[in-house]
């Protein structure tokens, strides 16, 4: 998105450690992680949507599928809750989240 928008940097290019990076990457996306073994962060925040799912009330565990295409699992109950973009969350500028 960033090439296809010709998007540049605002500021100086902060200095990251690739290990570091590419370990997050792989955190980010590690469904081991999680309790049933079948949902990572990624899987609602994944970067083809913006880093959201796009739909109002997120499936999260036991679902099937990514983005608005995501399906409730069998015997799950919704649990009302949504997955806000999660981009510059650690920006001092950044206060509320509604």
């Amino acid at each position: 998105m960033i090439k296809k928008h010709g998007l540049e940097l605002d500021g100086d290019k902060p200095d990251l450690d690739p290990i570091k990076v590419e370990l997050g990457r792989k955190l980010f996306f590690d469904k081991l992680l999680s309790g049933n073994k079948d949902i990572s962060c990624a899987t609602c925040h994944h970067p083809s949507f913006s880093s959201s799912d796009g739909i109002s009330l997120s499936i999260g565990v036991g679902g099937k599928g990514l983005g608005d295409e995501r399906q409730m699992g069998v015997g799950r109950d919704r649990i009302p809750r949504n997955s806000p973009d999660i981009f510059n969350r650690g920006d001092e500028e950044w206060h509320t989240i509604f």
